[in-house]
């Protein structure tokens, strides 16, 4: 794999996971409100709180996201570094 394939996988994934990172910021609340919901029709009573879940989408963008996007990155570039 020659190093401009490498480098336009790294945009793709650059791009992709930005994508990825705002769309979960800006409907965190969507994404929470709707489980939310439908938790509580299957449980029958709020037992997990808004604030529970919130927290579990900002781990996400705070710790999962940027640690996967970062693992794929240096994957990349070290497929790079060793073919020269």
């Amino acid at each position: 794999m020659d190093s401009s394939r490498i480098n336009g996988y790294m945009k793709k994934c650059s791009i992709y996971f930005a994508v990825i990172y705002l769309i979960t910021f800006l409907t965190s609340s969507l994404f929470i409100q709707a489980f939310d919901y439908i938790h509580g029709l299957i449980i029958g009573a709020k037992i997990v709180d808004g604030w529970s879940l919130g927290i579990m989408v900002w781990f996400g963008l705070i710790f999962v996201i940027p640690i996967v996007y970062c693992l794929i990155i240096g994957f990349l570039l070290f497929k790079k570094h060793a073919q020269t």
